[in-house]
């Protein structure tokens, strides 16, 4: 989910007759002709046949369009092109045919591909915004809106298809998929999203150690902000989802598809998912509020690999597609005044951000820190997370860097966090790390730690997701063992009702067992029997969504 912040998502077809005739001559360049949504209909991937006539040997490069994305201003006009780098390139009898060949762009968006339709074919070229044909790549932006489960189709790509050509000769076909602005008809939205997701898995799949993805299915269509609220990355279902404006508005409303500091965010979801471990259930936040470290670590990390990746600080959230910004922040040198510490999403992005920039094939550093390691050494620290043992935030994420870094110590992350205020520093993180930085706190075996939560109103505060709201224990068990946990309260707010759960450090939202007595009854689970491992304990101040609770309480557990 992408953060709220505080103050805070028609080329002319050339006649048959010279189609002909620049066909025998061997350079043909063809305008688009047709496109997602309003072309003609796209044979589902995997169907191209070999042929036996005589060999075509087709080339030209595909391009895209998309709105101009300026600091300060969003997206605005003019159009500009980029390559359409790594997309699938089809040959197919032109009017939807038989495909007889299919091929990848390269990095500057060119393209060559020999087929052997029958003699005397018409013939078409289509991009689509997938990458099937790329044995290093598996990444597919979908023209649809997202399925109710994790199953995924091939042939609902975005696509856009050349004007006709002879089959015969060396032909040049050149495509520039269309924005089409004022027009229900833009393909190029599932290419620009392509783009910016390509960028970050190739910098992903380059680091050494980094294991492999699935297939990263995308869903972004015109209209669909109705019906996918925010643009997000859903687990359950397996996708992202990115806001194409709402229908019937669609262009004084909110997209995503351009916003390339949106999509890199919503995709490092999906790295985390697959490739490293996460203590988060996501939903709304704001910078203005500290959260869980976990969830503070999963949005702050989201939006520094982004930015990284695409290599700028500025992350830029514009509201429509005529100028104006939903959002707009530096997660180099943020500026503002928001919360700091490891519940802090600022905090999180700035750190991240400032071990990275300056780095080799990393953006610029801005705010003159010292340090600056290529992102594969922060991807390393962040794919070493183990799900059965580690409960990530940045305090772990630091320690995890400065173990595999050749060069990080621990003396410059003290730097780095202890700076003046806006270089990033004054973090409000100690390191090394001590006392309230640790998390989640430490549980033995037994012991009766004491604290408060609360989920009432206040300035700075998550009231489900807090800092304060969801207090965090880490519960390690060398051997098997029977625990009994209890907790008492005593009330400060309300009706100071707190609940206790138990989890798994794999799945710390599917608790293994929970007490949610009503009012100041004690909570108590077990005897249980437990397995040895790595355990999580939260204890949540309940009616977040209304006036709130507060109490202080004890945790027992023997």
């Amino acid at each position: 989910m992408r953060p709220r912040h505080a103050p805070l998502l028609v080329s002319a077809r050339l006649g048959l007759t010279l189609i002909a005739a620049l066909a025998l001559s061997g350079s043909l360049a063809a305008c688009g002709g047709g496109g997602g949504g309003g072309g003609p209909p796209v044979p589902v991937a995997g169907t191209c046949v070999t042929g036996n006539g005589p060999p075509v040997t087709v080339d030209g490069t595909v391009l895209y369009e998309r709105l101009t994305l300026t600091s300060g201003v969003g997206l605005t006009l003019p159009l500009i092109t980029r390559p359409a780098r790594f997309v699938d390139v089809e040959v197919r009898v032109a009017g939807a045919g038989t495909c007889y060949g299919r091929t990848s762009t390269d990095a500057s968006g060119a393209y060559s591909i020999t087929v052997m339709p029958p003699a005397g074919s018409t013939l078409e070229v289509v991009a689509f915004s997938r990458t099937l044909a790329d044995a290093g790549r598996d990444v597919i932006v979908h023209n649809a809106i997202p399925p109710a489960s994790a199953v995924h189709g091939t042939g609902d790509a975005f696509f856009h298809v050349s004007t006709a050509f002879a089959a015969t000769g060396s032909p040049t076909v050149d495509l520039t998929v269309p924005y089409n602005p004022g027009t229900s008809n833009r393909p190029s939205i599932g290419f620009g999203v392509l783009d910016t997701i390509l960028t970050c898995l190739d910098k992903v799949q380059a680091t050494p150690g980094a294991g492999t993805l699935p297939r990263c299915d995308v869903y972004t269509s015109l209209g669909n902000n109705f019906a996918i609220g925010t643009s997000n990355y859903s687990r359950v279902r397996e996708l992202l989802a990115i806001a194409g404006g709402a229908a019937g508005n669609l262009d004084a409303s909110d997209t995503d598809y351009f916003d390339e500091s949106v999509v890199a965010h919503e995709f490092h979801h999906f790295v985390e998912d697959h490739l490293s471990h996460s203590v988060t259930r996501g939903g709304f936040h704001s910078l203005a509020e500290l959260i869980f470290a976990g969830f503070a670590f999963s949005e702050g990390m989201a939006s520094a690999f982004g930015n990284l990746c695409i290599g700028t600080p500025a992350y830029i959230d514009s509201t429509n597609t005529s100028g104006g910004l939903l959002g707009e922040w530096d997660v180099d040198v943020y500026g503002g005044t928001q919360p700091l510490g490891i519940g802090g999403e600022v905090t999180v992005f700035e750190v991240m951000y400032d071990l990275g920039d300056g780095g080799p094939g990393n953006p610029a550093d801005t705010d003159g820190d010292a340090i600056g390691l290529p992102i594969s050494e922060l991807y390393q620290a962040y794919f070493s997370f183990n799900q059965a043992a580690d409960a990530p935030y940045i305090g772990l994420f630091l320690d995890r860097l400065v173990a595999i870094s050749p060069t990080l110590t621990t003396g410059a992350v003290t730097t780095l966090l202890a700076g003046t205020p806006g270089d990033p520093g004054g973090q409000a993180i100690s390191y090394p790390l001590t006392g309230s930085d640790v998390w989640p706190i430490p549980l033995a075996v037994p012991s009766s730690p004491s604290g408060t939560a609360d989920s009432t109103f206040g300035v700075n505060k998550n009231r489900c997701n807090g800092i304060d709201s969801v207090i965090w224990y880490r519960l390690s068990l060398p051997s098997a063992q029977t625990v009994t946990l209890s907790l008492t309260m005593t009330p400060l707010s309300g009706t100071g009702n707190l609940d206790l759960f138990l989890s798994n450090n794999a799945t710390p939202f599917t608790p293994l067992a929970f007490s949610n007595n009503a009012g100041t009854t004690a909570e108590q689970i077990g005897p249980i029997n437990l397995p040895a491992g790595e355990y999580l304990v939260r204890v949540e101040a309940t009616d977040c969504l209304g006036a709130g609770v507060a109490a202080s309480f004890t945790l027992t557990a023997n």
